[in-house]
């Protein structure tokens, strides 16, 4: 939201469109995140990314779905977070109302935005739908002490 108030704080016609482009990316991008946590937590029933790990196996389609959201919602060249993002910063660069070093500040910090986002999908994604060492250990757990009580109760002869 932060590129938002860049492009209100331009005060010019055509920034503001490009805020407003802004504001519809980040909605429909956020809303299709939370759309696919819901669905996520429907299907798992868990809440914690350590106990989802492993997701990519059973369900490829969320997988390719989240993937291609987060790079929209990091701003990566295609997709709409990219257009509304490059306005906004084109607009507060090409700005004559702010010195110099107003605006390499802003882009700095800006920058600083985009590399904690990109840090913090990545370690979702890894965390969600790469790390198999929590479904690893609920399969060896089975094996080792539970598959019994199930062959017991599927035979009617566990109380």
């Amino acid at each position: 939201m932060g590129f938002l108030i860049l492009g209100i704080g331009s005060i010019s016609e055509t920034r503001l469109i490009r805020a407003i482009l802004q504001i519809i990316s980040h909605g429909f991008i956020g809303a299709a995140l939370f759309f696919l946590a819901g669905t996520s937590y429907d299907r798992l029933r868990l809440l914690y990314l350590d106990e989802m790990g492993g997701m990519a196996i059973p369900m490829p389609k969320m997988f390719t779905i989240f993937t291609t959201l987060s790079m929209a919602s990091l701003a990566l060249p295609g997709m709409s977070g990219f257009v509304a993002e490059f306005n906004v910063l084109l607009g507060i660069i090409t700005n004559q109302k702010y010195l110099f070093i107003t605006k390499i500040l802003i882009t700095f910090v800006t920058a600083i935005g985009m590399i904690l986002t990109l840090i913090i999908y990545y370690l979702s994604y890894v965390k969600c739908f790469m790390d198999t060492s929590f479904l690893i250990n609920k399969i060896l757990i089975f094996l080792i002490r539970g598959h019994e009580n199930y062959l017991f109760q599927f035979l009617s002869l566990y109380p």
